[in-house]
């Protein structure tokens, strides 16, 4: 007489393998039940951090321009400077000496210029980030995931501004001319990346 077991085995052995296909078969379609999050595109562009201004104090005496980035991934800090320099009869223009300095003391940029002569000057201090896409379920999402891979922070920067005039240039005393002067405003200006998230047809889902 065949045992009980014995009979079973084949049932059990035939439900076994018929789990296994089951599942095999189905797997697929759980997967699609699990789209990836949409690929969106990155650009950058910059915008103020911050700004701000001094006046040009006298011969010799250096004036400083503070400008605090909170939370942000610097592009670059800007120098103005906008003057009149009156040099008299005899006299030559002033030179003016800059620095751009962060709240470590790290020196970025600086020079020696002819009073008013320079417009601006740039100074660099990130380069744009490489990241041009990313995946998310939307816009607002996207950014998030772009800004917490960056290295945001909140540093102050320095700008120091001197001017003097080369030796010799003050009129002869007795002579019927003014004494020169130098008037003017320096200016710090900070810009940050900015990541604009958008749909791009062009970049595959």
């Amino acid at each position: 007489m065949t045992d009980r077991k014995q009979m079973d085995r084949p049932a059990m052995a035939f439900t076994f393998v018929l789990g296994v296909v089951l599942v095999g078969a189905s797997l697929p379609f759980t997967i699609q039940e699990w789209p990836k999050d949409p690929r969106w595109n990155v650009s950058w562009s910059e915008d103020p951090a911050g700004s701000a201004s001094a006046p040009l104090s006298t011969d010799g005496a250096p004036v400083t321009v503070q400008v605090t980035a909170t939370d942000a991934l610097v592009a670059d800090a800007i120098f103005e400077l906008t003057c009149t320099d009156t040099t008299g009869a005899l006299g030559q223009p002033a030179q003016v000496d800059w620095s751009i300095e962060d709240d470590d003391g790290n020196v970025l940029g600086g020079g020696t210029d002819v009073a008013c002569a320079a417009a601006e000057h740039e100074v660099h201090v990130v380069p744009m980030p490489e990241r041009s896409s990313v995946r998310a379920p939307d816009e607002a999402e996207g950014a998030k995931e772009v800004y917490a891979g960056l290295d945001n922070a909140t540093v102050t920067y320095t700008l120091t501004v001197s001017w003097s005039r080369p030796d010799g240039q003050v009129p002869p005393l007795g002579l019927p001319v003014g004494a020169p002067t130098l008037v003017g405003e320096a200016k710090l200006t900070v810009n940050r990346w900015v990541a604009e998230v958008s749909e791009d047809e062009e970049v595959p889902r």
